[in-house]
């Protein structure tokens, strides 16, 4: 094992003893790699593998970490699944409910009658497309506000908020925060004693950043020996859903005796990607490559942009969804090969098919797109066969855990690059645009940028794209 590891991460891997262990781990640093080192040196230990509890942040990662141990013993989960068979193991049962349930269930239900003004009615239609294009904003806002209620937070109330929960009540249906607060509530039960109290003996949470202190407080209950928060305090983007790094670490120290480990080696990225990061970061870098590496600070306009994309694989990185579907509307009409995976969703594909049910918003964007391809199934047939092209355009929040070779970031300029181009930018335009590092209030934009700018392997590149003229 010393051969494949570090220095740092053996200390990691080989902790013993009763602390609990709090992880830092740069971007690119092999924290999965370490992660699998740790669950693996624990099994050659004698760690009976039944009592070991390892929580992943997403479906992909817990496979990516099943594969690595080899050992379906061990339980490698999300805590919304994990919460899901508690809940069924107590015979609760309910469906799951999808956002997009959501929206047909709102554009069904909540209908202004024939009587209605017609500013209600065109009111109305400003939400429904409000709702259609930010289902992601409108859901995670839903759900921070209910994790806030749960630890007596004041707050807003979010828009759609109470026709959400009628939909809930009318559909019999729970969303993934009401399975947290559902399973938080059975673990003062003898239920709860009888099936989990004591079970793990070792719980693994990974991606703490991006945990709520409502699923810690579940799993503290569990009562495990040790625990083991791994992540990257600079990589906290998801406050907006309700996870709050600082709250983790404190509740973690209050119930347990931990010890800190870091994680410093970027594998990922060239020498000079690893340096211009390190201005962001809390937790300096070491680039593991010797090559430099390109980081072109001179900003890009949209037709070098295309001429890029041209010439090599290309992943843009943008803050917002607006700007991304009016990126790919233009890149599809001037036919640029890339995978187009945002300007339609798949029930639009479906329809476009199907030549029916054709909705008025899907309507606008074919009447600005099929005159370049004639037809329906001439712009089907474009899409399909770049399907697996590797230059994209996504978010930032999406790209997080991922790692391509080159990238473009799109509207998160750092400072140093506003200066090296001369911008003079007003409050407005800083604030859509960049962060000041040393402002609090800016600390999950600067997170968001760090994220972005630690994807790249060899070359990044920064554009910007003016939001107004969408």
């Amino acid at each position: 094992m010393a051969s494949k590891f570090t220095e740092e991460q053996l200390k990691f891997i080989r902790h013993n003893g009763t602390d609990s262990v709090i992880l830092t781990a740069t971007a690119g640093s092999g924290k999965t790699a370490s992660a699998a080192g740790r669950l693996i040196w624990l099994l050659e230990q004698g760690v009976k593998p039944e009592r070991i509890i390892f929580f992943s942040f997403t479906n992909d990662a817990v496979n990516e970490l099943r594969n690595r141990i080899k050992n379906p013993r061990v339980n490698v989960t999300t805590i919304h699944s994990f919460c899901l068979s508690t809940l069924a193991k107590c015979r609760k049962f309910k469906k799951t409910a999808d956002f997009h349930h959501f929206i047909n269930w709102y554009k069904k239900n909540c209908t202004p009658g024939n009587k209605a003004r017609i500013d209600e009615k065109i009111n109305f239609k400003r939400r429904v497309e409000r709702l259609e294009s930010e289902p992601e904003y409108f859901s995670s806002q839903i759900s921070k506000y209910k994790m806030l209620q749960q630890d007596n937070v004041k707050s807003r109330l979010p828009d759609f908020f109470i026709e959400y929960t009628r939909f809930l009540k009318q559909t019999g249906s729970r969303d993934f925060t009401d399975m947290l607060v559902e399973t938080l509530r059975l673990t003062d039960s003898r239920t709860w004693d009888d099936e989990m109290h004591k079970r793990y003996d070792y719980v693994f949470v990974d991606e703490y950043q991006d945990t709520s202190a409502l699923q810690l407080k579940i799993l503290l209950k569990l009562k495990a020996k040790v625990y083991h928060l791994i992540g990257d305090r600079n990589q906290s983007i998801y406050s907006f859903s309700g996870s709050n790094c600082e709250m983790i670490e404190k509740l973690l120290k209050q119930d347990k005796p931990t010890v800190e480990y870091n994680l410093s080696r970027n594998f990922r990225s060239d020498y000079n990607i690893v340096e211009h990061s390190n201005a962001y970061s809390s937790l300096e870098a070491v680039a593991h490559s010797e090559k430099p590496g390109k980081v072109i600070k001179t900003l890009i306009d949209e037709s070098e942009l295309v001429k890029l994309m041209k010439k090599k694989d290309v992943v843009v990185l943008a803050r917002t969804n607006a700007v991304i579907r009016k990126l790919e509307e233009k890149f599809l009409i001037k036919k640029i090969p890339m995978k187009y995976h945002n300007i339609f969703s798949q029930d639009e594909l479906d329809i476009i098919r199907k030549k029916e049910g054709v909705t008025p918003q899907l309507n606008r964007k074919l009447k600005r797109i099929l005159p370049e391809f004639g037809k329906g199934s001439e712009l089907i047939k474009f899409i399909d066969e770049n399907i697996e092209s590797k230059t994209f355009i996504t978010t930032i929040h999406k790209s997080k855990g991922r790692e391509f070779p080159t990238c473009v970031v799109v509207n998160s300029i750092s400072p140093d690059v506003i200066v090296h181009n001369g911008l003079e930018l007003d409050d407005k335009e800083l604030k859509s645009l960049s962060f000041d590092p040393g402002d609090i209030e800016d600390l999950e934009a600067m997170n968001v940028h760090y994220v972005a700018i630690t994807r790249p392997k060899h070359e990044l590149y920064f554009m910007i794209y003016d939001e107004d003229k969408l």
